[in-house]
C-alpha cells in the first residue's frame, strides 16, 4: 500500500497571491499562517469527491473564494478542497469540505466551523456579502 502524501501548507509557499494582505497597509502579514491542506478534492461542476487522486491537477483542490464576514470575526474560505485544516481521518464524512472559517488575523481554524450534513458537501465557487 502506498504511503499517503504529506499535507501541503495552507496556500502553499507564502506569496502575495496566496496570503491576504493587511487591510490597513496592504502589506503581507507574516503572522497569518493558514492550516495545512491534505490530499482530496472535488472534481467537476457537480462536486464529485475524489480522495483517490490519480488525475492531474492540484491534489488538494483550489481556493476559489475568500470573504471576511461583516463583523470581521471570520475569513470564509471556499473552494474545491476536501481536507483543509482537517485530514481524512478527522473529517471522513466531509462535513468541512469546500468551506471553512479562519481567523482573519492569525489564519488559524476558528472554534466555530460551518458544518454540512454528512457526505453532502459541495465545492464553493463564490461568496457574496449581503448588504446590511
Amino acid at each position: 500500500m502506498e504511503e499517503a502524501p504529506a499535507p501541503s501548507p495552507g496556500w502553499g509557499r507564502p506569496t502575495s497571491r496566496n496570503r491576504p494582505p493587511d487591510a490597513a497597509t496592504g502589506t503581507l502579514d507574516p503572522g497569518f499562517i493558514p492550516p495545512p491542506r491534505y490530499p482530496g478534492r472535488f472534481e467537476g461542476h457537480t462536486g464529485k469527491r475524489n480522495d483517490n487522486l490519480t488525475t492531474s491537477g492540484d491534489p488538494t483542490g483550489v481556493i476559489t473564494s475568500l470573504l471576511v464576514t461583516p463583523d470581521n470575526n471570520y475569513l470564509m474560505v471556499g473552494g474545491s478542497f476536501l481536507h483543509f485544516g482537517y485530514d481524512h481521518e478527522t473529517d471522513s464524512n466531509h462535513k468541512h469540505s469546500g468551506l471553512i472559517a479562519l481567523d482573519p488575523v492569525t489564519g488559524g481554524l476558528t472554534a466555530w466551523q460551518p458544518e454540512q450534513r454528512s457526505n453532502s458537501s459541495r465545492p464553493i465557487f463564490r461568496h457574496d456579502r449581503l448588504p446590511r
